[in-house]
């Protein structure tokens, strides 16, 4: 999976925020920082350089001007849909290569797994 990010030039780490950011839309670089556990200053390295790269871009809050928003760009969205598509047609000839058995029990598991991924974002996400 990780070759999906590097094929697409991007770190896996870079990948990711790319990820959080096309996900939420409008989202503060220290919520990204505390979702990925992450370094701030780290984040904010990240962040120039998808910026640089047209990925991202640094918008003022409506709120207060101090905060900054970060936004993806068309690109953005497409170079984060492009690794998308990479992983799932990677996570698809892995199952395609499975026992039918197999797949039926990850099948049946997708409920359960869901209703994880959910708790874990709500226990990695501020308040």
């Amino acid at each position: 999976m990780n070759r999906s990010s590097s094929v697409a030039g991007l770190s896996q780490t870079q990948a990711s925020i790319l990820s959080i950011v096309v996900d939420r839309e409008r989202v503060r670089a220290s919520t990204i920082a505390e979702t990925e556990g992450l370094n701030p200053t780290m984040v904010s390295r990240i962040l120039t350089q998808l910026c640089a790269d047209g990925l991202v871009d640094r918008l003022p809050a409506d709120a207060d001007a101090r905060t900054v928003i970060i936004s993806p760009t068309p690109a953005g969205r497409e170079r984060s849909a492009h690794i998308q598509l990479f992983r799932v047609a990677a996570l698809q000839r892995v199952v395609d290569d499975l026992p039918s058995e197999t797949v039926t029990h990850l099948h049946a598991a997708l409920p359960a797994l869901e209703e994880f991924s959910h708790a874990m974002r709500r226990a990695v996400s501020p308040p």
